[in-house]
């Protein structure tokens, strides 16, 4: 996980993100949103955040352990 800043504005990191994905079941940008605001200031970070959302959530449905119960 990334320390890299997504969201100036409020401050939001990459590993923030990750973590709403992958343990808050966050899977919308709203839920983004309302779990660590991110692009609720001026917005211009919301590609930024929307990419690591989809990246998480493609990584998440295709991860062989979890498919197998590991």
């Amino acid at each position: 996980m990334s320390d890299r800043l997504i969201c100036i504005c409020n401050g939001v990191t990459e590993k923030e993100l990750q973590t709403a994905i992958l343990k808050k079941g966050a899977t919308t940008m709203d839920d983004l949103k309302s779990l660590t605001y991110v692009s609720t200031g001026c917005g211009r970070c919301s590609s930024r955040a929307m990419e690591v959302l989809d990246r998480e959530l493609r990584n998440k449905e295709v991860d062989p352990q979890q498919k197998l119960g590991f």
